[in-house]
């Protein structure tokens, strides 16, 4: 899942309004984030290159995501993520 824009990451200039979602990695594991309002082409491509890296990731088993923590991809464990952030994904072997 991409969460595209201001108001899909956080809720955008609304974010305290009563029927707002703080985001939709409250209720969708989201596995990359652009920003932006509206959000540029140059972040676009940057969101589908990291995507495509975290693709290549998971394939090799291992995902390391920004908090650090070791996810096994083959293992089902991506959707229990609950929205941490891994768009600097990189492949590594656990130790």
């Amino acid at each position: 899942v991409i969460a595209m824009g201001e108001c899909t990451i956080c809720g955008g200039p609304y974010y305290d309004s009563y029927s707002v979602v703080k985001g939709s990695y409250t209720f969708v594991p989201t596995d990359i984030f652009i920003p932006g309002c509206p959000v540029r082409p140059e972040a676009l491509i940057d969101g589908f290159l990291k995507l495509s890296a975290k693709i290549r990731a998971e394939r090799r088993g291992w995902i390391k995501t920004k908090k650090g923590r070791l996810i096994d991809a083959t293992k089902g464990q991506l959707a229990d993520m609950g929205g941490e952030y891994t768009y600097e994904v990189k492949a590594v072997r656990p130790h």
